[in-house]
Order: structure tokens, then sequence, then C-alpha cells
């Protein structure tokens, strides 16, 4: 999944505003590695979970998108926080709006044969929304998690 800016016309190509895809057997998101709204074809990976085959995920991006540090970027799946930036630019400075693509993309490689995803209620929210309207429910505590030392 991608969300895009639509350029101005004789913009340079730009790195998405936010991407979700599989990676090395991961969920990972990744963004601009520029600071927002500065123009940057290069991005930043941020390992999110990793991926159980044949499994349903809810993923829910909850986002402000602005070109000051009043915006930010939120990413859950079934309900739990895995990913947050507060106070920070979010979007390219474009007259026009953003944009979202959903599909299979070969991002990396050119692999061979054929990969299929299934995707239900996607929706796109708008306004003042919040987290509880969206999913359905409030967001769940991160699983616990116990270090050896």
């Amino acid at each position: 999944m991608q969300v895009h800016d639509t350029p101005d016309g004789g913009d340079n190509a730009r790195h998405p505003n936010f991407v979700l895809l599989i990676e090395n057997g991961q969920i990972v998101a990744r963004v601009p590695s520029a600071t927002l709204p500065t123009e940057s074809a290069g991005g930043g990976r941020i390992p999110l979970l990793t991926l159980q085959k044949e499994k349903w995920y809810a993923c829910c991006l909850c986002a402000n998108w602005q070109i000051t540090n009043a915006g930010f970027r939120e990413f859950y799946i079934d309900g739990v926080s895995y990913w947050r930036e507060q106070g920070i630019a979010t979007h390219y400075d474009d007259t026009t709006g953003l944009y979202m693509k959903l599909g299979c993309y070969d991002f990396f490689t050119s692999l061979s044969g054929q990969r299929t995803a299934y995707y239900r209620n996607v929706e796109i929210w708008s306004d003042n929304d919040g987290f509880a309207t969206v999913l359905g429910t409030p967001p769940k505590p991160p699983a616990r998690r116990i270090s050896a030392f």
C-alpha cells in the first residue's frame, strides 16, 4: 500500500509519503528519509511485525498530513500501535492532496511466478474520526516483552 503526493508540474520524483509492504518476511513501513516538505527520493525502513502467512491483519494508518510540524503518523496492526511519529511534517508542499494505491508490487526484485493478496473492508476516513470510530475498538496495549539481561 502506498500513500502518494500529487506532484505539481515540474516536481522531481519523490518517495511516497507512506509505504506499507512485505519485505524479508516482515510487515514494513517506509517513509521519506528527508525532513518534509524537503523533496527526497530516498526512504527509511521501519520494521513492524513478522508476517504470518494465511492470517488476516487489521491495519490502520492514522495521519495528519501537514507541511509543518503539526503532523503525525501512527500505524496500528490488530489494534496495537506499532509505530508513531508526532510533531513532524508529513507531506510535500503540493497544491493537490494525496492518493492511495493498493495492490501487489515487486519493489526490489523481479520475482517470477504469481503472487496473490486478499484485501477486504478498505476504507479511507477523513476529518476528526478517532481510532475507536475507524476500527470500532480503543487501541490495545502492545504485547509484553521480556528480555534477558
